[in-house]
């Protein structure tokens, strides 16, 4: 928790975003999406619920935040096990993936809600941006995998 009230400086709201996403990811693997609210995750961060509205405009917002930050997380454990094979086959490679996402529980059930919260309750520029993320490491992604097999 914060010793500040109000998160006025860069580094401060880089720590409230933190706690922010810490909270979410502690409802995420507790509870289904559809049980959680805004009203609890503020709770949670340590926030009023106005607050947290000024970071994020939906809870689908802060869950793309979330599966954000996991993928990328997913994304750099997989290369670091793709980059340790000697000799990278498909079937080790197949191997490390399967063996990786099992290490990723988060990260598995946040993508296969994905499709859903894609659908409500988030704005055209926060998807815009989202997407935009998403496919800026895209081509490290697909020659990290193009090279093991």
């Amino acid at each position: 928790m914060s010793r500040f009230l109000r998160a006025r400086q860069p580094e401060q709201k880089i720590q409230r975003l933190d706690s922010i996403l810490a909270a979410a990811e502690e409802l995420f693997d507790t509870k289904s999406f559809d049980e959680i609210s805004m009203q609890e995750l503020a709770s949670k961060a340590g926030l009023g619920k106005a607050s947290l509205y000024h970071y994020f405009e939906s809870k689908e917002s802060v869950f793309l935040e979330v599966f954000f930050r996991e993928l990328t997380a997913w994304v750099a454990e997989l290369k670091r096990r793709v980059e340790r094979l000697r000799k990278p086959t498909r079937d080790r490679v197949a191997s490390q993936i399967a063996s990786s996402l099992l290490e990723h529980a988060r990260y598995t059930k946040l993508a296969a809600l994905l499709s859903g919260v894609l659908e409500h309750n988030v704005s055209v520029e926060t998807l815009r941006e989202f997407t935009f993320r998403l496919l800026q490491p895209r081509r490290e992604r697909v020659d990290v995998w193009c090279q093991a097999i």
